[in-house]
């Protein structure tokens, strides 16, 4: 299963941001940031991860990068 090749911390992150686009929502750094209780450097580095790995879409939203799901990231809560 997928689930057994991330890390419990980048799932943390993918299940909150999944939460919130299910709901249309579109979180940002911050988001994720605040509701997981980590620092604005350790946010960064885990969410590029996600995104180099094709998990998360980072897209421009006024002065804020908000976060999405990919189809690779969905799957991963639809099986």
């Amino acid at each position: 299963m997928v689930f057994a090749r991330l890390p419990e911390d980048l799932l943390e992150i993918l299940r909150f941001i999944y939460e919130h686009n299910a709901l249309g929502s579109k979180p940002n750094y911050s988001d994720v940031r605040q509701e997981l209780s980590i620092s604005k450097p350790t946010v960064g580095k885990r969410i590029k991860v996600l995104i180099n790995t094709g998990y998360v879409t980072e897209n421009s939203r006024d002065r804020s990068k908000v976060l999405e799901l990919t189809y690779k990231g969905m799957r991963l809560f639809l099986k």
